[in-house]
């Protein structure tokens, strides 16, 4: 499997390419000593993740589509997603096991699945506020991170009007390549 860190660096240089202004709110990575006292092991790629970069720094006034890592999702710094993390918990849809990584800033997120051996690959869900049922929608962060790469690389992800936008029907052919556990991608 591909270095994660290899991964992220590629899609850092492709929202520089687009010019994005988000590449320059990505905080410096923390230090493995600030997630002690999770009450649960995050997986090794999360780790790698946050060490990469902190999230997004948000600031008053930001307008919420320059902060977006790809389209309509933010990259949450670690104490933000320490405070979601533990307002989720209220919500009876919401697991225990779940970390969220991303959010769109409305509801929705995406979580990464944690438990007790750091090394495994975790899943990552499609958290959407209001849904009954919330399905895996990729294989593991990883995997959601190439499918992020592809579908830049190929242009799949855009600027329109300034606008980070999507074609979908090409997005989900490459999540469904990378993410073939995924059920959402196999309907």
């Amino acid at each position: 499997m591909e270095n994660i860190i290899d991964i992220l660096n590629r899609i850092k240089k492709h929202l520089k390419l687009l010019d994005r202004p988000v590449v320059n709110l990505l905080q410096e990575g923390i230090n493995v000593e600030e997630i002690d006292g999770f009450p649960f092991r995050l997986p090794v790629e999360a780790v790698e993740l946050f060490k990469w970069h902190n999230g997004t720094k948000i600031n008053d006034g930001d307008i919420l589509d320059d902060l977006h890592f790809f389209p309509g999702f933010y990259f949450l710094s670690i104490s933000d997603a320490l405070l979601f993390y533990q307002s989720l918990l209220e919500n009876p849809l919401w697991e225990e096991c779940w970390f969220p990584l991303f959010t769109n800033g409305a509801g929705d997120f995406y979580p990464i699945v944690c438990g007790n051996d750091k090394e495994v690959q975790s899943e990552i869900i499609g958290f959407i506020r209001g849904e009954a049922e919330n399905m895996i929608e990729y294989d593991s962060l990883t995997s959601m991170l190439l499918t992020l790469d592809k579908c830049y690389q190929e242009k799949i992800f855009f600027l329109e009007d300034n606008y980070l936008e999507m074609d979908y029907d090409k997005y989900e052919r490459i999540a469904k390549f990378y993410n073939p556990k995924a059920e959402v991608w196999n309907d």
